[in-house]
């Protein structure tokens, strides 16, 4: 007989020994690949969460800018058909406010109409082209009535000026403050920013 045999408490500690030892070393090796791979997945969603939070940034700032934008020419636009209005029983006072506010309207707006046209051209890349396309029919609009500014200031005849602005007021009183609003909304709805119900 066999010392094995002859002994089987010894055999079988023996065993027991040699499978302690190779399920220990299986074990440890098996506990490194698992925990290699949790902390891979960890740290990838750790860096997508980064990345996330980044574009919301990019997002909630390009909706800041594109707002701001929008409504200073909103408010240089409408100083212009506000006070254009009143040309037509023209006096010192109100040829004056006027002339400032097409001035002012003059000189800003090549800045004006070239950041709403960046900032869409942003949003196109960091929302959707859907975005980009919104921006682009939003620039048309303003590019229309930019066009009928420019077009009341090459007449020279004052009451033609202010019947010609009393009908762009309204469009920029109301109309594009409405349209504003829904663009900034409707994008930031896009980028799932709006507060909850």
């Amino acid at each position: 007989m066999s010392f094995w045999t002859e002994y089987p408490a010894v055999t079988a500690a023996a065993v027991g020994g040699i499978a302690g030892l190779v399920g220990g070393i299986v074990s440890a090796i098996s506990k490194g690949f698992f925990d290699e791979r949790v902390q891979e997945k960890r740290l990838r969603f750790e860096r997508d969460n980064a990345r996330q939070q980044k574009l919301i940034e990019a997002q909630s700032a390009l909706l800041d800018e594109l707002g701001s934008v929008c409504w200073k020419w909103r408010y240089d636009a409408i100083r212009v058909a506000y006070y254009g209005r009143e040309l037509g029983s023209p006096n010192d006072s109100v040829v004056k406010r006027y002339e400032e506010a097409a001035k002012n309207y003059v000189e800003n707006i090549w800045a004006n109409l070239n950041q709403i046209r960046f900032l869409g051209t942003r949003a196109g890349r960091i929302f959707c082209k859907s975005a980009l396309d919104e921006v682009e029919r939003f620039y048309k609009r303003i590019d229309d009535v930019d066009s009928q500014i420019e077009k009341v200031n090459a007449t020279n005849d004052m009451k033609k000026k202010a019947v010609l602005l009393e009908n762009i007021y309204p469009v920029v009183e109301d109309d594009l403050r409405k349209s504003i609003a829904d663009l900034i909304f409707s994008l930031a709805k896009q980028a799932e920013m709006l507060p909850g119900k």
